[in-house]
């Protein structure tokens, strides 16, 4: 079949895409823009799958830019705005709770199930004033509340509004028939792996079998973050397609027929979705797996990329707001990379003759070329992101795929012995050998993450991804233009290098970075956006200093735009001058009540101004009253740095707020997106107890502890995470 039958969807797709992008552009609206430019990067690629089914990749992906561009902007308009109007209201409504707080959070999700103000079916972000109160899982709940605004992360799972409950009654009602597969025989689950294997190794049981990474320690996951094995911990396709596997193994060794066999591996598709909670990583999966098991059904070879494209498709249209979701992206791009690349290098290793005699290593290195592929793709919003790079990520995955490969089976078989009393035994065998292989899963992370050079801190995402991205814009303009010309081909490559560079610094430009560290005497910080670098020291003592020093040391900031110094006096002066010969500042932001100007104006090392407010581009800094406010683009983030702090003028509305030590009367009237308090450990429980929306303490007084949050320009929370320096 000749490809000339895509020259119409092509054309169609070019126009229609052209229109969208310029009117996305036109109005500011970037999470429109990231769907398109998702959408038109799988378009390019579903050219180069075979033609009988390219052109149902092509109709999925059109279809998908078409729908969720109109929808994000026709949902912003007819959901956001009206529920933006009603922050500050106090209802009286009837929720009924669909998800428990994530790790570390205080914040349920919810469904409206009668309210005067709020549409049923409305979805809500609650939090309780009373941690006592919190429901269960698929409670129905009569609460009193205020609403106001959420983050615009829960956007991404259709959450336009929040409210913070005083007052809540839990009515006695039928919960779902399915609430048995995802509350009660989850919990059961859960507290098996618990009893038989207590300690890390069950907690990373947990994680990868049920996602509940609650009972890892933030040193494990710092491990895995650094190592390039975060993906162990999300469950994905790996998990979901080993299950399946497995299943499908089994059956075929039992002889079952065909029909009995899709029936069961629904079923256990199913079953585990559930089990799991349907996050978008899981909805790709599964939709992809359903295409895998019904062309078994069927009788027809499925394919991956057309798979993918459908479930892009589905996600975008439930949800358009889901392509904000980092998570989201990292699912699609690493996928998309494996499908793109893995036949590639598959081809390559088993036409030679070495591999082919020892299929072992051929394996192996199938194993570090699919890591690559995934790398590849998921590199640049790694990059944009985050600003870090995990580089030994292909060892870290060569020395765990093999334990991951034998661990997911037999955990799952240990889960489902360990519910017949009579196979105890052979559970606790099975637990035994699932201990073993999560010891030196957490070793090999361990050992990988704690190197120097697990970790690349990426300074300019726009020109790394700029840097990425053209290899692959070659590549792709050749299979489109190939045997059409070289003047075509390098206009094509052109056009794509230079829609991924205004992307990338679009994005990188919006993207804010913050990191926080401190005990219980101090507090820095650090905020960076793509052209500003902000530091923020609070303290009145020598340490509060020392501290500053080692953190922007750790954190390679080698020079500070601004530096803001919350409390200081006259003795500190030398202190300051110390760190600014360290890390150079063009701008010091103090207090004018602490009397030490003539003191500043004696560091001759640098040239400095030194003054209240500072403004940079689209960065603004203002410090009064003990709080240290400041604004990049629509991102609002506030300081509270002493414990006499007044409340500002305009701090009732933050996407972040950030806590020293103590918690002023004025503080839970903020509504903030999310929180870090950083304060003694056992200050902890009395503090977050009196605050209303998520929050992460950091309360180690070996001030090696951070806490890293990355914002978007639109105020957008998209990650927190704890790092050790």
């Amino acid at each position: 079949m000749k490809h000339t039958g895509l020259r119409r969807p092509l054309c169609l797709f070019a126009l229609t895409f052209a229109v969208t992008a310029a009117y996305l552009v036109c109005t500011d609206e970037w999470n429109g823009a990231r769907v398109a430019l998702v959408a038109a990067c799988l378009f390019f690629v579903a050219l180069c799958i075979p033609p009988v089914r390219r052109t149902v990749a092509v109709l999925c992906v059109l279809t998908a830019v078409l729908t969720s561009s109109v929808m994000v902007y026709a949902r912003y308009q007819l959901a956001v705005d009206p529920l933006e109007q009603l922050s500050g209201e106090t209802v009286t409504a009837t929720l009924r709770i669909t998800d428990l707080p994530a790790d570390g959070k205080k914040t349920y999700r919810a469904r409206v199930e009668a309210c005067t103000l709020l549409k049923k079916g409305t979805r809500i972000c609650v939090s309780f004033a009373d941690p006592e109160a919190a429901p269960a899982r698929f409670d129905c709940v009569e609460v009193e509340a205020r609403l106001y605004t959420p983050a615009d992360s829960l956007r991404s799972d259709g959450i336009f509004v929040a409210a913070y409950v005083t007052g809540a009654t839990v009515r006695d009602e039928k919960r779902p028939w399915y609430s048995f597969i995802s509350v009660d025989l989850r919990g059961r689950l859960l507290k098996t792996v618990r009893e038989a294997l207590p300690g890390q190794e069950g907690a990373l049981l947990s994680a990868v079998c049920l996602g509940d990474t609650s009972m890892l320690s933030p040193r494990v996951q710092n491990d895995f973050r650094r190592s390039g094995l975060t993906h162990l911990l999300v469950v994905s396709g790996l998990h979901m397609s080993i299950l399946i596997g497995a299943v499908t193994l089994l059956l075929k060794r039992l002889h079952v027929p065909r029909a009995v066999r899709v029936a069961v591996l629904l079923a256990v598709l199913w079953v585990f979705m559930l089990l799991v909670g349907f996050s978008y990583s899981v909805i790709r999966a599964g939709i992809m797996l359903h295409f895998l098991i019904l062309a078994d059904a069927f009788r027809f070879r499925a394919d991956s990329m057309t798979s993918l494209c459908a479930a892009l498709l589905f996600i975008l249209c439930l949800s358009p707001y889901a392509v904000v979701d980092v998570g989201f992206l990292l699912s699609f791009a690493s996928t998309f990379g494996i499908i793109l690349l893995s036949p590639f290098f598959e081809e390559w290793i088993f036409r030679r003759d070495f591999f082919r005699k020892h299929t072992l290593c051929g394996t192996l290195l199938q194993c570090c070329c699919t890591t690559i592929s995934a790398m590849l793709f998921t590199a640049p919003i790694l990059a944009l992101f985050f600003g870090t790079l995990p580089m030994l990520s292909v060892l870290a995955n060569l020395l765990t795929a093999i334990p991951v490969n034998l661990l997911l089976p037999l955990a799952f078989s240990a889960l489902l012995t360990a519910q017949i009393s009579f196979l105890g035994f052979l559970a606790k065998g099975l637990f035994f050998l699932c201990r073993l292989l999560s010891k030196w899963v957490l070793t090999a992370a361990h050992a990988v993450g704690s190197l120097s050079i697990a970790v690349l801190q990426v300074r300019h995402p726009a020109s790394f991804v700029l840097l990425l991205a053209t290899p692959v814009a070659l590549y792709v303009a050749y299979r489109l233009a190939r045997g059409r010309g070289l003047l075509r081909v390098g206009v094509t490559a052109a056009a794509l290098a230079l829609l991924c560079a205004t992307l990338a610094i679009g994005v990188s430009h919006s993207t804010v970075s913050v990191r926080v560290a401190g005990d219980g005497t101090a507090l820095s910080a650090i905020i960076e956006t793509g052209e500003v670098t902000i530091a923020v020291i609070s303290g009145e003592d020598q340490a509060a200093y020392i501290q500053a020093g080692r953190f922007l040391a750790a954190c390679g900031v080698q020079s500070a735009d601004a530096l803001v110094v919350g409390t200081a006096d006259e003795k500190n002066v030398a202190l300051l001058a110390q760190l600014l010969e360290d890390t150079p500042a063009k701008t010091v932001v103090y207090a004018a009540a602490r009397e030490w100007t003539a003191g500043i104006a004696d560091i001759k090392r640098q040239p400095l101004t030194a003054h209240e407010t500072y403004q940079n581009g689209g960065v603004s800094v203002h410090l009064e009253g003990g709080c240290c406010q400041i604004e990049v683009g629509d991102t609002r983030l506030l300081f509270v740095l002493t414990a006499d702090a007044a409340l500002p003028a305009d701090g009732i509305g933050v996407h972040l707020l950030v806590l020293h030590d103590t918690v002023p009367d004025w503080v839970p009237a903020v509504t903030a997106g999310q929180a870090v308090v950083v304060c003694e450990q056992e200050q902890v429980r009395e503090l977050t107890g009196r605050l209303p929306w998520g929050v992460y303490p950091i309360h180690l007084s070996t001030q090696d502890e951070t806490v890293s949050f990355v914002t978007t320009g639109k105020g957008d929370l998209i990650d927190a995470n704890h790092y050790w320096l």
